[in-house]
């Protein structure tokens, strides 16, 4: 999937324009400011208008809206000393957010002061935030301030504690030609960046002319591309900086990345969806389980090939070597049958005789049990449809065998179930868990504190 890439010319105050450039270069959005530069004089003794006037704007109607995000006039001194200069800008940036949200802008940049105690122009954000109830109100940082490797982090880290871990308040994060430690960059990657801002003079020229990055920004922005962010390319005029090409160049090496990120592995693949998300804890004991949630258990290779060595072990210290004795093994919660197969191959490997149970409560898992003793187990399985704690065999069984020990942070069906099931084992058994223990711990993690914040208002 291409990466969505949007365009900044700073020099450019002609909305119809700067569309025309963007779409004519092949970005997806473009990025102007809503304010024309240094149209409201900020030494200006009078009170700031009631209103914008039109030919003071550049987004100057809805037409442009949704294929903008617009940022609010960088000018805008929020933390300067003077009172009434900040009473003039706060007024000022009310107006471009009002207008902002009248014309439906999908989004609002603000640009984060790099300098100053941030608590005016956090009371701005958090107000903006108010005011748009459908816009994004994103922070544009430098990633890296002269001086400090931490400096632009600790500034979001302010602005985000300051407006109470919202939502709506994200990351634009600015990245230009010097980076910061890889420790940094480490810490960036876990905030919500949702616009990455490259300068065109963050890029280097290769042999042929053309514009590139550093092998460091390469890594950054691929790990960024695993992400939901978006990027920008920041030009200070139409032109590009490179003699080789036009600004569609640098959209073009965007996209070059993306083409040449890593393949991830199949469980990072598996998993791409429920990243940040507080998943709902299991109930099959109350609940049938849908095939996903099976598929996610089976996407475990460790688990199951530890299983397998367990049933493998177990029949070669039972039962010796050329026996003709058949040992009743029972897979209780089948599911799929990944433990079905699992034991028979342990018994395959192991030269050992087996009669297998596969038991399973969930009716319709049962369907593809029975689909799979048709055409791959045949009579070395018997499909059972039963609540294991119910179930009343003629055989006890030798090897009692069950995923139901669930996961972190969820015990799933154990110990309800398994106790249960012990009275289906014959005399004395032995198990393959040395150690459960039921363990509740506290962490920090944003997205989570965020998420039940707002399900405890």
């Amino acid at each position: 999937m291409s990466p969505t890439v949007g365009l900044e010319i700073l020099c450019n105050e002609d909305a119809d324009e700067l569309m025309q450039y963007s779409q004519m270069y092949g970005f997806s959005f473009m990025v102007p400011q809503i304010l024309k530069f240094g149209s409201i004089a900020l030494d200006d003794a009078s009170y700031p208008p009631a209103s914008l006037v039109y030919d003071k704007l550049v987004l100057n109607g809805p037409e442009h809206a949704s294929f903008s995000i617009g940022s609010i006039a960088p000018w805008m001194d929020v933390e300067s000393s003077d009172l009434m200069a900040v009473s003039h800008c706060q007024t000022i940036i009310r107006q471009q957010v009002q207008w902002a949200s009248h014309i439906g802008l999908s989004g609002v940049i603000f640009y984060c002061p790099t300098t100053g105690p941030m608590i005016n122009f956090s009371r701005c954000l958090n107000e903006a935030i108010g005011m748009l109830n459908y816009s994004q109100v994103f922070i544009r940082i430098p990633i890296f301030i002269s001086g400090d490797d931490n400096e632009g982090w600790t500034r979001w880290n302010t602005a985000r504690i300051l407006g109470r871990h919202n939502v709506k308040l994200v990351v634009a994060l600015e990245i230009g030609h010097e980076l910061p430690s890889p420790e940094v960059l480490e810490k960036w990657l876990a905030e919500p960046i949702r616009l990455a801002i490259l300068p065109t003079n963050a890029f280097i020229t290769n042999k042929g002319g053309f514009p590139v990055l550093s092998k460091r920004h390469q890594s950054f922005i691929q790990k960024l591309m695993e992400t939901d962010c978006k990027f920008v390319i920041s030009s200070p005029s139409n032109d590009s900086l490179h003699k080789a090409g036009t600004l569609s160049l640098y959209r073009e090496y965007i996209e070059f990345l993306n083409r040449n990120l890593p393949a991830g592995d199949v469980i990072n693949q598996f998993s791409a969806g429920y990243h940040d998300y507080l998943q709902a804890p299991l109930q099959p004991l109350m609940e049938n389980l849908e095939s996903a949630t099976y598929e996610v258990f089976e996407k475990d290779p460790i688990k199951y090939q530890q299983y397998e060595m367990a049933v493998y072990r177990a029949l070669i210290d039972r039962v010796p070597e050329n026996s003709d004795i058949i040992s009743t093994i029972m897979v209780v919660g089948a599911g799929r049958g990944p433990l079905v197969d699992r034991s028979l191959k342990a018994a395959a490997d192991a030269g050992r005789k087996v009669k297998l149970y596969a038991v399973e409560k969930n009716a319709n898992a049962v369907v593809g049990l029975r689909a799979r003793k048709a055409a791959v187990w045949g009579d070395a399985v018997t499909v059972v449809h039963i609540d294991m704690r119910y179930w009343n065999p003629e055989d006890k069984a030798d090897i009692l065998v069950s995923e139901l020990l669930g996961s972190f942070g969820d015990n799933e069906l154990s110990p309800e179930c398994l106790d249960g099931a012990q009275r289906l084992i014959k005399g004395k058994y032995t198990t393959s868990l040395k150690l459960y223990l039921d363990l509740f711990g506290s962490c920090w993690f944003k997205c989570i504190f965020i998420l039940i914040s707002l399900k405890m208002c």
